[in-house]
């Protein structure tokens, strides 16, 4: 068995005075970590290493102690906790950054504890604007080590308040926050979503959809989601008003978590507030799956509840990625249902074409082509695994060359069978 590493002749090689050796060597430590070649030995290595001082490296963004840290963090170790709580001092801030996710992937109370620990730490220097948390989104654990103290650092930035809600959302969801637990953070809860308020209440008179994916309106619109849906776990004598004013907006996703928040408590929802919900087509199918998630689907606008209405909910649930439209579309039409036979039996796909209206990117382009489906035929639902579009003209093709072309780039997608 090896015991050679790899790692002291790579730090040297970070260390060189010529940046092209510097680069060579951040290249083959990547290489390192994409093909988790790293043997445990070389990973505490890098550990240490990462500790170091470097010169610059190509581009600003690049840091080599925290290629280090992100090489070892490829097979995250119980022994990896000790290392980083000796070094984290001498990391560099981005350095910090990683091996502070690092340890949300070590499923030890002693890495939790350790966690914590040093995120104090690092806001205290003025270090930490961010929060990775991967490892607890993905396996909740800990919440009484980790709460409520994460909850102290929401105020220091706008990025950490996102992240500490964030996580605190998802350990509420699990059921490992309690009201109780939660109690004495609704205060600050309400106070930073009463500021994003101050942007979004003035605008809920405009016409459109555009206004809601403008930046300042938009950022506004994301926190302010985030902060609406974390109140259906808070203390409802405490949250109850500010959640019942926002069922008086026009932005249907605004009044789509204020409500569910509602119904989570055990609180009424006027009907016309969940109508408001369903007739946006990017929010229907979030409250379709979320009425079903409660127990409460016979709540759900009857006039809604038809696959062609889901499916246009699928499709411009897709435009609104960041990598597609990043919004939703001014105009969409159905332009043709195609029935098809699938190994789970007769589907349909629904065809859509759709259009932005100026100063969106994408309004010189017209009318483009899109899918939606397939849907099963006698079952609603709102995930249809080959929704997409190439974002082709409409007029360039006809109705069946569109849904074959867009239908064949699917098939093509690497990951699909």
């Amino acid at each position: 068995m090896f015991s050679f590493s790899r790692i002291p002749r790579l730090a040297r090689q970070l260390k060189a005075n010529d940046l092209e050796t510097r680069t060579k060597a951040l290249r083959e430590l990547q290489d390192l970590s994409k093909l988790g070649a790293l043997r445990p030995k070389e990973a505490a290595d890098a550990l240490r290493a990462a500790a170091s001082q470097f010169p610059p490296l190509e581009h600003d963004w690049q840091d080599a102690g925290e290629s280090l840290i992100r090489v070892a963090a490829a097979d995250p170790s119980p022994e990896h906790v000790a290392i980083i709580f000796k070094n984290f001092g001498s990391y560099s801030k981005s350095a910090k950054l990683a091996a502070l996710s690092l340890l949300t992937r070590i499923p030890s109370q002693e890495a939790t504890k350790a966690f914590v620990t040093l995120a104090l730490e690092c806001a205290r220097l003025g270090d930490l604007d961010q929060l990775s948390t991967q490892g607890f989104d993905s396996n909740p654990r800990d919440a009484d080590i980790l709460f409520p103290t994460l909850f102290g650092l929401a105020p220091l930035s706008p990025r950490l308040e996102w992240d500490v809600y964030l996580l605190g959302l998802t350990y509420a969801q699990s059921g490992m926050l309690s009201q109780g637990m939660l109690s004495n953070e609704t205060g600050a809860v309400r106070a930073a979503y009463r500021r994003y308020a101050q942007v979004l209440r003035p605008q809920q008179s405009k016409q459109g959809v555009a206004w809601m994916w403008e930046d300042e309106y938009g950022a506004a619109r994301d926190k302010a989601s985030l902060l609406l849906d974390f109140m259906g776990y808070l203390p409802a004598d405490t949250v109850e008003e500010d959640l019942r004013e926002v069922l008086t907006f026009r932005d249907a996703r605004l009044v789509h978590f204020a409500a569910m928040s509602l119904l989570r408590q055990g609180l009424d929802v006027a009907s016309k507030a969940l109508k408001r919900v369903a007739a946006s087509p990017e929010m229907r199918g979030a409250l379709y799956d979320e009425l079903e998630k409660q127990g409460k689907l016979a709540l759900y606008p009857a006039e809604y509840a038809t696959q062609a209405a889901l499916a246009e909910a699928s499709m411009v649930h897709w435009l609104t990625f960041p990598t597609e439209l990043a919004a939703v579309p001014d105009e969409i039409e159905l332009m043709k249902v195609v029935e098809v036979e699938t190994t789970d039996g007769p589907a349909d796909y629904y065809l859509y074409r759709f259009r932005t209206f100026a100063p969106h990117w994408a309004a010189d382009d017209g009318w483009m082509a899109g899918i939606a489906g397939p849907f099963s035929k006698g079952q609603l639902s709102t995930y249809g695994s080959d929704t997409f579009s190439s974002f082709e003209a409409w007029d360039a093709k006809t109705p069946e060359e569109h849904m074959q072309d867009i239908t064949d780039t699917v098939d093509q997608i690497p990951g699909r069978s």
